[in-house]
């Protein structure tokens, strides 16, 4: 249908709350119209939402005196981008400072591409080839980044990888830095194996090779340091260099390293000259040897096992016995220690209670939490080996992927239990990121050469979860595309 231009024009409003000072601005579509001998205007559409240019486009086009009229077979939908899950991403990867860590530590160029390479692992959770393909399918982080894919091999992905871990040192300091809260003092060490494939060995055979993963958290699980060693490391041969990691390099002042009874935390600090046992404090358990040891010993008796937490204190160390209660009556007759734990201290009782111990250590259960993260599907910290730079620097790839989601995780979770019991839905967490994953821009081609982008409306759920994230809905719809 023909549509008279002069009778339609772009108008600007500016207006100023009168509480809060605060200025808005809107930009609206508007046409003229006779009612009798009154002329008046109504407003056609919003156009706030879109990028200057486009209003600048339209506003121009209404400039001319001609009259056009378009064809509904010569609108089309150039491309469509996704959008929202990626500016989540990007939103979060900012506000937990990943990128000030990487842009003040690597070349530009690398930070770009690890930046990308960090949202593609989280959405894609392939490798770095599936990134790369991804990142040429979805032009849209391109954009979003000012990353030039025209020139980009999957061979930079890699030397981008290489350059992360040679600069590992500071980046690791600059990202403890960051995280090292004035009130931290518990730190969770645990060591997990994962196999990774010599990519070089493929023509004549299949080689898997076993690698160790050390992973420092906060008590919440929230990663702190990664490192890998070698497949047949012992746990407890990494104590050691971590405590000295801990203090010497990152600078942490108050101590309470929390392992599980295959880290031989204990053993290593009494028989190590440095640092000083009693500069560190631990929190453990024994193993079921060494707690027949004890008892056998008479150290301590099996039948303060029970359903209330029992101390004994030996030269300065604290034994908490407990027991599972749910295996209680079928162990009651017995004295086998299945279900039975000794968690092994030396904080002392006036810093600590017995139960607190216990609650301490039983957040050990966040770092496995963690792995179990890092080796699903959605990061899948096992990687394809080429050299030991860039397999190292996947690793802490990983780490910061994992950051990002259990940082969205933290945040949604709460969200998912309150929506799905107010609206007797069964949403997942899969199912919140795929509502950010379908807010779309699409551009669409106007008849003849003449381009226009349409941002989707977000529906109620999109946007209480970007209220969730604290991302402004106006962000999600003022993007303004630049072809790579």
């Amino acid at each position: 249908m023909a549509t008279k231009k002069s009778d339609m024009y772009i108008q600007r409003n500016k207006s100023t709350n009168s509480k809060t000072g605060k200025v808005y601005y809107s930009v609206l579509l508007c046409s003229k119209y006779r009612e009798g001998k009154k002329v008046k205007t109504r407003t056609v559409t919003n156009l706030s939402h879109f990028p200057e240019h486009v209003i600048l486009s339209i506003e121009n086009a209404f400039k001319s005196d001609r009259v056009s009229s378009v064809l509904l077979k010569d609108i089309a939908v150039e491309r469509c981008i996704e959008h929202g899950y990626v500016l989540a991403l990007l939103h979060l990867l900012k506000q937990l400072r990943i990128d000030q860590v990487l842009e003040q530590t690597l070349a530009a160029s690398d930070a770009l591409l690890v930046k990308a390479m960090l949202v593609g692992k989280i959405i894609t959770g392939g490798n770095k080839l599936c990134i790369f393909n991804w990142l040429r399918r979805e032009t849209g982080i391109c954009e979003f980044l000012g990353l030039d894919m025209n020139n980009l091999k999957v061979s930079h992905l890699y030397s981008s990888l290489g350059q992360l871990w040679q600069h590992q040192p500071n980046i690791e300091k600059k990202w403890f830095c960051y995280y090292q809260r004035a009130s931290r003092r518990f730190y969770l060490y645990d060591l997990t194996g994962t196999y990774f494939e010599n990519i070089a060995a493929y023509d004549y055979k299949r080689v898997k090779m076993q690698m160790s993963v050390g992973l420092l958290t906060a008590e919440d699980g929230f990663p702190l340091r990664i490192q890998t060693f070698s497949g047949n490391t012992l746990d407890s041969i990494t104590v050691p260099q971590q405590i000295r990691s801990l203090k010497e390099e990152l600078g942490a002042e108050e101590i309470i390293l929390i392992g599980d009874r295959g880290m031989h935390i204990a053993y290593d600090l009494m028989h190590s000259s440095e640092p000083a046992e009693d500069e560190i404090r631990f929190i453990t358990a024994l193993t079921h040897a060494q707690i027949q040891t004890l008892i056998a010993r008479g150290t301590i008796q099996s039948n303060l096992f029970g359903k209330e937490l029992a101390e004994v204190v030996i030269d300065g160390k604290r034994y908490i016995l407990s027991m599972n209660p749910e295996l209680e009556s079928f162990f009651e007759k017995s004295r086998l220690l299945y279900g039975k734990y000794v968690v092994f201290t030396n904080v002392p009782a006036q810093n600590m209670a017995t139960a607190q111990i216990q609650d301490e250590y039983k957040k050990l259960q966040n770092i496995e939490h963690t792995f179990r993260d890092l080796k699903n599907d959605n990061i899948s910290i096992r990687p394809l080996y080429r050299d030991e730079d860039q397999t190292n620097g996947h690793a802490l790839l990983c780490m910061f992927a994992y950051a990002i989601i259990k940082s969205l995780e933290d945040k949604l979770f709460p969200f998912l239990k309150v929506y799905n019991q107010t609206n007797k839905t069964q949403l997942s967490f899969n199912d919140l990121t795929a509502e950010l994953n379908n807010i779309k821009i699409c551009e669409l081609k106007i008849g003849k050469g003449a381009t226009s982008i349409h941002y989707p409306a977000l529906n109620p759920l999109q946007k209480e979860i970007l209220e969730v994230l604290n991302i402004e809905s106006e962000k999600i719809t003022k993007f303004e595309i630049k072809r790579c």
